[in-house]
């Protein structure tokens, strides 16, 4: 399935954080933690499938995403609702919060005639931290989607949600608030990235 971020790659890729790899530290289904640890060089953080979501740490390693959710029973390369998160290192390129959203709200709109972006109310992320919002519909791919953008001190994160319908769009909207809420920054420095990947894997086992 094609996705808004993914179509502009290519554009991004020299603000992307190099990827490492998830690690799933999802229990057997029903278990409502179904976490993925996501990490790199400058950033460890968890996120967790809603309920009735999917996490799958496989299917989307080839266009450089370390995990992917969609609803269960479906899959990636064909659902009609996905969720997945990027990460923008901030340099001179992209520096702030700001900038990104900025950028993404240029690119979307040269993206087709009727593109349209909407700024929706941001996201409380506990600890008085909420995630700024945007709404995209009407670009060249014609998806559906909302990403919400959250600022680390290294790094910017990017919680996306993409639709084929406004059908299903509508339908993954609370699943996408709690995919957003679930979102728990660990770490920038090499030492407690090592130690949140050490933590999770001995979860896991």
């Amino acid at each position: 399935m094609k996705h808004r971020h993914l179509l502009s790659l290519l554009l991004i890729v020299p603000f992307l954080c190099p990827a490492l790899r998830a690690q799933n530290t999802s229990q057997p289904a029903g278990n409502p933690r179904r976490a993925a640890l996501i990490f790199g060089p400058r950033h460890a953080f968890t996120i967790r499938a809603p309920d009735r979501w999917t996490l799958d740490t496989r299917s989307g390693q080839g266009q450089g995403l370390q995990a992917v959710f969609y609803p269960d029973g479906e899959r990636w390369s064909t659902s009609s609702a996905v969720m997945y998160c990027q990460v923008v290192a901030r340099g001179k390129d992209i520096k702030d919060l700001r900038g990104i959203i900025e950028y993404d709200q240029a690119r979307h709109r040269n993206s087709a005639p009727g593109a349209v972006t909407a700024t929706e109310p941001p996201i409380p992320l506990g600890g008085g931290k909420t995630a700024s919002v945007l709404r995209f519909s009407g670009g060249g791919n014609g998806n559906f989607s909302q990403t919400a953008y959250i600022e680390e001190r290294s790094v910017i994160v990017l919680v996306n949600l993409s639709c084929r319908s406004a059908e299903a769009f509508d339908r993954s909207l609370g699943g996408f608030t709690d995919f957003v809420k679930s979102y728990t920054f660990l770490a920038d420095d090499e030492e407690n990235i090592l130690r949140a990947v050490e933590a999770a894997e001995l979860d896991a086992e």
